[in-house]
């Protein structure tokens, strides 16, 4: 689930900069907020379903183990981005999060670290 108003999301879109173990995730998010920049709309907002879409196609392409679970519809990762002005959580469609490649270990434990996945 990604929020509007996000810092990081914002830091990404905008070119900022961050301390500590935030750098790594700008890196993340900057290269397909930037690919989007010609996207109607506002920038942020555009940033933050992108990184949602990207993150929820990561996870559920992480093997061995949650993209196995996700095959088996033993796991659903969705989703969402909350409103900070509202309080509403919008879910995202599932033609836009359509699973990716699957991801090595090492490589799904960098992209998805600290993001959340919702089971049913």
């Amino acid at each position: 689930m990604g929020h509007q108003k996000c810092g990081a999301v914002t830091a990404a879109a905008e070119s900022g900069e961050a301390e500590g173990h935030l750098p790594s995730l700008l890196a993340l998010i900057r290269p397909p907020s930037n690919a989007r920049r010609a996207q109607p709309g506002d920038l942020i907002d555009n940033a933050v379903r992108i990184n949602v879409e990207n993150v929820v196609r990561q996870v559920r392409g992480s093997t061995p183990v949650l993209a196995a679970l996700v095959d088996r519809g033993a796991l659903m990762v969705v989703g969402a981005v909350y409103s900070l002005d509202t309080g509403k959580v919008a879910w995202l469609p599932d033609s836009q999060t359509k699973t990716m490649a699957r991801l090595e270990p090492r490589e799904s434990a960098q992209c998805a670290g600290s993001r959340r996945t919702r089971t049913n």
